[in-house]
């Protein structure tokens, strides 16, 4: 979806998109990031909203997890509003 705001087929594009739950509808996804979520099984927006905040292993205090908790919090707001049918 990296070029997609220039395409003209986005309109066609999109609402596959949605039906697929695709992550990279999500602000600060990439398709690089989208390919990483799919590495570790986690291929929708529902799949992501699922996985849990807390980290386990920590270098210099930081968490070494390779899915970022910003992303899955960006999938629970997500699909709050889309459950809840708010824009």
């Amino acid at each position: 979806m990296a070029i997609c705001g220039d395409c003209s087929y986005q309109e066609i594009c999109k609402p596959m998109w949605k039906s697929n739950d695709e992550p990279t509808l999500l602000a600060g996804v990439t398709n690089r990031i989208a390919r990483q979520l799919e590495a570790h099984k986690i291929d929708s927006i529902g799949a992501l909203a699922k996985q849990k905040i807390d980290c386990e292993e920590h270098v210099n205090n930081r968490c070494t997890s390779q899915i970022k908790h910003t992303w899955v919090d960006t999938a629970r707001v997500y699909e709050h509003a889309r459950i809840s049918q708010k824009p």
